[in-house]
């Protein structure tokens, strides 16, 4: 099970970033100070397939759909 908790904590790591990105650059209305927040919150209510899809958009980059799934 440790490889598989090291690509799942990878996997997380860049939905993250995603989220956070796709918070800031398309979501105006949340204030600077409740991204890591709210990116939190939206990663810990995520489900696998969620994950996954903000892990490809860290590979391809955030579209409508990436906004969508976040929303």
């Amino acid at each position: 099970m440790p490889l598989q908790e090291a690509v799942d904590s990878t996997a997380q790591q860049g939905a993250k970033g995603v989220v956070a990105e796709t918070l800031a650059t398309r979501f105006p209305q949340v204030s600077k100070e409740l991204i890591t927040p709210f990116t939190d919150c939206v990663i810990d209510n995520a489900s696998a397939f969620e994950i996954r899809t903000f892990a490809q958009a860290a590979v391809v980059g955030v579209d409508d759909n990436t906004v969508a799934t976040v929303r």
